[in-house]
């Protein structure tokens, strides 16, 4: 569907609704991470969670399932983890539609680059962002720029969250 799709922003806005009053017939009760804020987190690249938003997430294990479930849905490819770590610096991760690599910078050592290779573009939806699950759980996102011919490429701070989590083999990773 669409983003602009009033039947689905209607969908989205009912579950949103019976969440709140299902909360506020409920005395005391945690007001949850909203159904269609998830949704849009993981289908739409420009939206973004609030930190209080991303704070629920962390510490509600039944958002952090809706939204496994989510990402998990109809992924354009899944990248489960590794068996071992690589040796040379660079990081590679290959499943049948599309081939993922991590390689430090050679002009700024403090800076990696992060490649995503389509397989057979022609054929398919290009993924605009990818999900990394770190080993602890936690759930990272990065929007990938316009792919030029079946690459797209990222310049990462090599210290940051999702270039670590990326190198880590039990990560996991979804494009979608």
């Amino acid at each position: 569907m669409a983003a602009n799709d009033p039947v689905r922003n209607l969908a989205l806005a009912a579950l949103d609704a019976d969440e709140m009053l299902r909360d506020l017939l409920v005395p005391g009760a945690d007001v949850r991470l909203s159904f269609s804020e998830l949704y849009r987190y993981v289908n739409d690249p420009a939206f973004e969670l609030s930190p209080a938003a991303q704070d629920k997430l962390s510490a509600d294990p039944a958002a952090a399932a809706d939204l496994e479930r989510l990402i998990a849905a109809r992924p354009f490819a899944y990248m489960p983890r590794q068996a071992a770590a690589s040796t040379s610096g660079a990081v590679r991760r290959e499943v049948e539609r599309a081939v993922l690599t991590l390689t430090p910078s050679r002009a700024t050592p403090a800076q990696v680059y992060l490649g995503v290779e389509i397989v057979d573009l022609e054929n398919a939806d290009v993924p605009t962002h990818l999900f990394v699950r770190s080993p602890s759980g936690a759930w990272l996102r990065q929007a990938l720029p316009a792919f030029s011919g079946n690459r797209a490429q990222v310049l990462l701070e090599a210290n940051s969250a999702i270039a670590n989590a990326l190198s880590t083999p039990e990560s996991e990773v979804y494009l979608r």
